[in-house]
């Protein structure tokens, strides 16, 4: 029999523990892999999907031809439109006078103080001695006035009409006082109320405009056009050929081509230092189913015949510049949009854009805005937006997906890790 030393008895001992070792670490392999692929299937099926992703690009239009404007050959001239802004101006920008313009002013501060409305009395204004005193000093120097007697009554929209059609001075102080107590006390509103209008040079020294130094610019005036045209009372007066009052009777508007040539306004303006001024608003149909109100103003004339004549040729051209356009198609393209790992598909304009423009304004696209997106999206849905600025306008359209692209697979998530890896 043989007998084994103790070392080789360890040896072998040694050797069985670690064969039985191994045999424990092989069994358990099959069910740590096991565990692992059920983690695995059970958070993917959770986690949620990679989201979709928007790549948007710049929509472009190709440029428009601009417009030829007949400007007249001295001051300055600018045309615009109600809802459009600002169309074209000529001349430069260095303030100048504008004579009896600047009663549009007036008329629009005393009507910020004191609206007219539709079921209100009638403010009433009482002329006082010293109104006659003013009205007589006034007379004398040949300025522009209408007669008035103390102790007169007359209603805020009748001494609008003396203010405006035949263009009174006496009657833009009568205001004044009525509506701001004293003069300085008028200016120091009419100024600051002027700038939020956008008139940014435009200095008032007067209630009448006699003074030379009211001045503004045609661009600033034209803003002060729309303004007033989109004043239901001033609208309203300045297309008026005539009007009543108590002591003056009838007056007349010295804007001799109000209900011609569709020209429903505005006011006239003539100094010595101003020259001619002429602050004109027209309104035509384009087509059947479009009106456009068209204002615009000529500052600096020889003499103010000539700047209301010369404002025709302006705006014939302005309107005949007026056309339907359509600057964003119906489904135009303006990016994709992209699934991870597989389908992507247009981003589109969910309706297109067909308006009324003015060939020399150019339409501005903005870069399209996209909504956060999740990892499936259907046909149609809208999802951003995209805008549009032709001159004052401005369009939202809606954008949206050009087909469906639904959520990946089960299958897929398992094999790419739910789009993360």
């Amino acid at each position: 029999m043989h007998v084994l030393e103790p070392r080789e008895l360890e040896r072998r001992r040694k050797r069985r523990d670690h064969e039985q070792t191994n045999k424990k670490r092989h069994r358990l392999w099959p069910v740590l892999l096991l565990i692992l692929i059920g983690t695995y299937v059970a958070v993917i099926s959770v986690v949620p999907l990679a989201p979709l992703q928007v790549e948007t690009m710049a929509v472009t239009i190709p440029p428009r031809p601009s417009v030829s404007i007949p400007w007249p050959n001295y001051g300055q001239s600018a045309v615009g439109a109600v809802g459009f802004g600002q169309l074209a101006q000529n001349g430069g920008s260095k303030p100048l006078p504008i004579a009896s313009v600047a009663k549009v002013i007036t008329a629009l501060a005393v009507l910020k103080e004191h609206p007219i409305g539709p079921d209100q009395s009638p403010p009433i204004i009482t002329i006082t001695a010293e109104d006659v005193s003013r009205y007589n000093e006034y007379l004398a120097q040949g300025q522009s006035v209408v007669p008035v007697e103390t102790g007169e009554q007359l209603t805020e929209y009748q001494a609008l009409q003396a203010l405006l059609l035949p263009s009174a001075n006496n009657m833009a102080d009568i205001l004044v006082r009525w509506a701001f107590d004293t003069t300085d006390n008028y200016l120091n509103f009419a100024n600051p109320f002027a700038r939020t209008l956008g008139m940014t040079d435009t200095h008032i020294a007067d209630a009448s405009g006699f003074s030379p130094q009211t001045v503004s610019t045609a661009t600033d005036l034209t803003k002060l056009a729309e303004t007033a045209m989109n004043q239901p009372a001033i609208a309203t007066i300045v297309g008026q050929a005539q009007a009543d009052l108590p002591v003056a009777g009838t007056v007349y508007n010295v804007n001799r081509l109000v209900g011609h040539q569709g020209i429903v306004g505005i006011k006239t303006g003539n100094t010595d230092q101003a020259g001619g001024c002429y602050l004109f608003s027209a309104r035509r149909a384009i087509d059947a189913e479009h009106t456009v109100t068209l204002v615009g103003a000529i500052v600096g004339a020889p003499d103010l015949s000539r700047a209301i004549d010369d404002s025709i040729p302006i705006i014939d051209a302005a309107y005949s510049a007026f056309e339907v356009t359509t600057p964003v198609q119906t489904s135009q393209i303006v990016g994709h949009i992209k699934q991870t790992g597989g389908m992507q598909t247009p981003l589109v304009a969910g309706h297109g854009l067909t308006t009324l423009t003015w060939r020399g304004q150019q339409p501005i696209m903005d870069m399209p805005k996209v909504n956060p997106l999740g990892s499936s999206v259907k046909q149609g849905d809208e999802i951003g937006q995209l805008n549009v600025t032709i001159g004052d306008q401005s369009f939202k359209l809606p954008l949206s997906a050009a087909d469906t692209i639904p959520e990946h697979s089960y299958a897929w998530r398992l094999r790419h890790a739910a789009g993360y890896l």
